[in-house]
């Protein structure tokens, strides 16, 4: 009875102990989870066949982590902050039949990062920040029957991504925010085959000519893409010490925006530094009081899979200028525009208002030098342009206009200039 007694305490002791089990001393299934651990232990047993290594802080996976763990069949790492998976990580892993990553920070997956896993049945990916799974990366997967893609960011997929994937019988891929343009016609087309593993799985989010429904019940021509448009790089504004310039472009699918600045750098929504590109466009420029980079001209270049579209701005800052001079600077700052010239758009013209006194041949001869002519407002929206332009400058001031009477050509007013864009 003694004999018996000493038996139990020892297996309860060793069951309520929470550092026992992922431990040395746990010899085929060993439940490392929830212990804050920021790698893979490397002092359990070799002949483990169970892994759980949930909810710790792993960020990065290598093949040199489970090297001496061939044996393993399970390996479960979700709820971890992992996001970089390196080439080879599951190599020599004969025996391995699930692994799950779901919950974890996956952005990228590299072409056969799971290669080299004969025996693997299941792959839980499902709630990363996955955008796309590229071509060739479940390749040589012979045995897999399971997978969950779920709660990804995905927007489009390859067709033939589970081609070499013959027994695949479970995929789950919704709530995913798919845009079902024509980069999905293939996709659509394989849905129509009697194993497609598309079926049923792929409701459409973008554009909104087919939000809402399923990709199966889409027809081919109503999966379109279109070239990006630049609708607006002319809103500029400066706030304090920091420039706006926001570039608003349209397209399917939707665009990716890039700027080139004045030094010839480019900016991406990737960037960071002095100078920022948001996912919309807008472009964020600090520090203006310290540096005169931000003076010059930018390019805004947005680019789909169908073509790019590309339009000019140019913001003007001096050497020692306040902050309101350079708000009001760039308040006059447009798209197309020379130096100092304000686009109105109704007529798609510059123009730009002198303060000094010239005669009228003289202010036709500044208007010529620039390219232009004397501004000839012939609308009431344009003649209230030009008004307000002349009444920035100098409210009590005459101004030479190209419908001017010459009779009084010897006179001495201040001109206004309009240019062709």
């Amino acid at each position: 009875m003694l004999k018996t007694l000493l038996v139990l305490l020892l297996t309860v002791s060793r069951e309520s102990s929470p550092t026992a089990a992922c431990s040395s001393s746990c010899s085929s299934d060993c439940d490392c989870s929830n212990r804050g651990l920021s790698s893979v232990p490397q002092d359990l047993s070799r002949n483990i066949t169970k892994l759980n290594l949930e909810g710790n802080s792993i960020t990065s996976l290598s093949q040199s982590d489970f090297s001496k763990y061939t044996k393993l069949v399970d390996l479960l790492l979700q709820k971890n902050q992992i996001s970089i998976i390196n080439p080879g990580t599951f190599s020599n892993m004969a025996d391995l039949i699930c692994v799950d990553l779901h919950s974890n920070k996956l952005s990228n997956i590299l072409p056969g990062t799971f290669k080299n896993i004969p025996k693997l049945r299941m792959l839980w990916l499902y709630y990363n920040p996955l955008p796309d799974i590229k071509s060739g990366t479940f390749s040589d997967l012979p045995e897999l029957t399971s997978m969950q893609l779920v709660g990804n960011q995905m927007r489009s997929i390859h067709p033939d991504i589970f081609l070499n994937v013959p027994k695949l019988k479970t995929l789950y891929m919704w709530d995913n925010p798919w845009h079902c343009d024509c980069r999905m016609k293939p996709v659509r087309k394989r849905i129509t085959e009697t194993k497609s593993p598309f079926k049923k799985q792929i409701t459409c989010q973008e554009p909104s000519n087919v939000r809402g429904k399923q990709l199966d019940r889409i027809n081919l021509e109503d999966l379109i893409c279109q070239k990006p448009k630049i609708v607006s790089f002319n809103n500029n504004k400066a706030q304090g010490e920091t420039l706006y310039l926001s570039c608003e472009a349209l397209g399917v699918p939707p665009p990716s925006v890039i700027v080139t600045l004045p030094s010839g750098r480019i900016a991406t929504a990737e960037s960071s530094g002095m100078v920022t590109v948001a996912v919309n466009g807008t472009v964020t420029i600090t520090n203006i009081t310290v540096t005169d980079a931000a003076a010059g001209q930018y390019i805004c270049i947005a680019s789909n899979p169908v073509g790019s579209a590309s339009a000019t701005d140019v913001a003007s800052y001096k050497a020692g200028q306040t902050l309101e001079e350079k708000a009001v600077a760039a308040s006059h700052v447009s798209h197309g525009c020379p130096l100092g010239y304000t686009l109105h758009d109704p007529v798609n013209a510059c123009f730009k208002a002198y303060s000094q006194a010239k005669t009228y041949h003289q202010a036709r001869d500044v208007c010529a030098a620039d390219g232009g002519l004397l501004a000839m407002p012939k609308t009431s929206s344009l003649n209230n342009f030009v008004m307000n332009l002349m009444n920035e400058l100098d409210p009590g001031a005459e101004y030479w206009l190209g419908l001017n009477d010459l009779g009084t050509e010897g006179e001495e007013e201040e001109a206004l200039v309009m240019t062709p864009v």
